[in-house]
């Protein structure tokens, strides 16, 4: 159907605007003309924002959600400032999620728009003081966890606006969402303490000069949250530690005191509920806690003497490699910093030896065998050859090798420690810009697809519509352009990637089935690999699944030598591959498992295994 127009009406206003849907666009202008009480100028600056909005038409249903929800005087007003009419263009045309949220909180909306808060950067002692406020305020667990939900939301809106709007660079965005992290930790580990504290009694030590004071405790933020690179849709990765076992609680209001070790267990437990459970409000950040000394077997709190012993006598590579990141992010952080000092020989070595330049290759194997994984998704801009990941590993395989005698290169951001290689004379300084450039992209890209709908992923969508979108949002002209953009960068990575270990190829190894792969090396724990085991054979496959388990980490309850581990990690494979192709493989599988249980940890066997690939067979 034909809609009437005249000149200068909101079907000529739509129609000037370039890759709107009218159809949908105009019912909702319209109705918006009727409800809000616009001056010329406002009415303007509407329209103004649906041209340079990343998605006009996703602008206007946003902008009609708000409508119906917000004081129409308030629409009116945010719109009489052309910045912040501007501001909400990008806003409501860059997420769909984010902003149904913000219909909901009008006073979100005024702070942002109105109070224009909009335009304040990240300060994170305020942070930290806000969230010790709500902790304060709050008399119990369920009043914490509304109040850090809706604080939180407050905060990832400003940052959202701010990046989208292109008001904050990368680094300002990713240490703003890295210094909520800290702060909302802050608050739990405050509320956590005093509630458990009331419960049991303050945990107390004694010092050596006979003084008895409170014991620390420490969060380290790994991974991104250590490195300030915190994106929109991280989980943080977690590892609790608290200063000794010696010593108990003084015993709270009518209860019995418990030992430290109990103590520390029942706050982690609460501190990670507080912040991951979800509720109706949602959830304050996904915890990760799978980095913590022996991983899911491990303790869920450690003291700082079981983690030494632990990384001395247990520690992998990709255990150093996960601590160069490491940062002290709530709690005492003397507990932390004093911890890092003491596992400083651990991380970075003074002496490589070619056992360590074995492992660091090896870690490159698994990065490729996730990036081939994701070829699933056409581009995956984290695990894709050339993406993030590669970028992040390059940098983090350098400091491992160097980093031991070069302590300049002991940094915990990407592109710091890049520069730092540059310093070093061990990467160019055309590398280096190459790889900068490409991780700011990659990184920006990534946080313009997970704000949309506020989800954890990395893929790039395939629809037209939301390449589009997500060109716009970049200041690309158009998908294919975008599409153009990704590749140049990704490319360049992958070449300066393939420069690590470059050498003369080794002997060729038997091809192992990428269905056996995929079954030892899964993408997440979580996964489900029932069907799987079915596929490859296995009839029992919850007796599969454990085995299998065995065959990948060693028997249970077992301590394995890091060269054992390290050998069972090569030969796991070929193990496995030869229980498929057997006539029975539940019975090679149970076989296999009743085998490696009676050899236990003792690394002979397994080199023998290793250097005996008949042996396997």
């Amino acid at each position: 159907m034909t809609i009437p127009s005249r000149p200068d009406s909101p079907c000529d206003r739509l129609g000037k605007i370039g890759d709107v849907d009218a159809s949908r666009a105009l019912p909702l202008v319209e109705e918006m003309r009727k409800r809000i009480p616009w001056t010329e100028s406002a009415w303007e600056a509407m329209f103004e924002a649906a041209r340079t909005a990343p998605d006009p038409t996703l602008y206007f249903l946003n902008l009609s959600r708000l409508s119906d929800s917000l004081p129409p005087d308030d629409l009116a007003q945010a719109y009489e400032r052309p910045e912040t009419a501007r501001v909400l263009g990008a806003f409501l045309g860059g997420s769909e999620s984010l902003p149904e949220q913000l219909a909901m909180r009008q006073d979100v909306f005024s702070v942002l728009f109105l109070e224009r808060g909009y335009e304040r950067t990240g300060m994170p002692d305020s942070l930290l003081s806000e969230a010790a406020e709500l902790s304060d305020r709050c008399a119990i667990e369920e009043e914490i966890k509304k109040a850090l939900r809706r604080w939180k939301f407050r905060e990832v809106a400003r940052i959202a606006v701010r990046d989208l709007a292109r008001l904050s660079d990368l680094t300002e965005v990713m240490a703003d969402l890295s210094s909520l992290a800290s702060a909302a930790l802050g608050g739990a580990v405050r509320f956590a303490r005093r509630q458990l504290s009331e419960r049991y009694g303050a945990p107390m030590i004694e010092t050596v000069g006979g003084d008895r004071r409170e014991c620390g405790f420490v969060i380290l933020g790994m991974g991104k949250l250590g490195g300030h690179e915190l994106n929109f849709s991280s989980d943080i990765d977690l590892v609790y530690l608290y200063e000794t076992e010696q010593g108990t609680t003084e015993g709270g209001q009518g209860g019995e005191p418990v030992t430290l070790h109990q103590y520390f267990v029942r706050l982690c437990e609460m501190i990670t509920r507080i912040l991951s459970e979800v509720t109706e409000d949602g959830f304050v950040f996904r915890v990760d806690l799978r980095l913590r000394p022996d991983g899911t077997k491990g303790e869920l709190a450690n003291s700082l003497r079981s983690a030494e012993i632990y990384y001395e006598s247990w520690g992998q590579t990709w255990e150093r490699a996960a601590m160069i990141k490491a940062r002290p992010v709530a709690g005492d952080v003397w507990v932390g910093e004093g911890f890092l000092r003491i596992i400083t020989p651990f991380v970075y070595r003074k002496y490589l030896d070619f056992t360590s330049l074995e492992e660091v290759k090896e870690m490159k194997d698994r990065i490729d065998l996730a990036s081939s994984r994701a070829r699933k998704h056409e581009r995956d801009l984290k695990l894709g050859a050339g993406g993030i990941r590669e970028i992040e590993f390059f940098a983090q395989a350098h400091q491992l090798i160097y980093g031991g005698k070069n302590p300049d290169l002991r940094r915990r951001g990407t592109v710091e420690t890049l520069r730092a290689l540059v310093g070093a004379g061990i990467v160019s300084q055309k590398e280096c810009g190459t790889l900068e450039e490409a991780y700011g992209f990659l990184r920006s890209l990534e946080h313009r697809i997970q704000v949309y709908q506020d989800r954890q992923t990395h893929a790039l969508p395939q629809k037209e519509g939301d390449l589009l979108r997500l060109a716009r949002a970049m200041g690309v002209p158009g998908g294919p352009a975008l599409t153009e953009e990704i590749d140049r960068h990704t490319g360049k990575v992958r070449a300066i990637y393939d420069s690590l270990f470059r050498a003369a190829p080794e002997e060729a190894g038997p091809e192992i089935s990428p269905a056996v792969l995929a079954v030892l090396y899964p993408e997440s724990e979580e996964e489900d690999i029932a069907d799987r085991l079915s596929a490859l054979g296995f009839t029992d496959q919850e007796a599969a699944r454990r085995n299998v388990a065995m065959l990948k980490d060693g028997p249970s309850f077992t301590r394995m030598p890091v060269r054992a581990r390290r050998y069972l990690g090569k030969i796991a494979p070929l193990i496995l591959d030869q229980v498929v192709r057997s006539p029975d493989p539940d019975m090679a599988l149970h076989h296999m498992e009743r085998f490696l249980s009676a050899v236990g940890a003792r690394t002979m066997f397994y080199a023998l295994l290793f250097e005996n690939r008949k042996v396997i067979d």
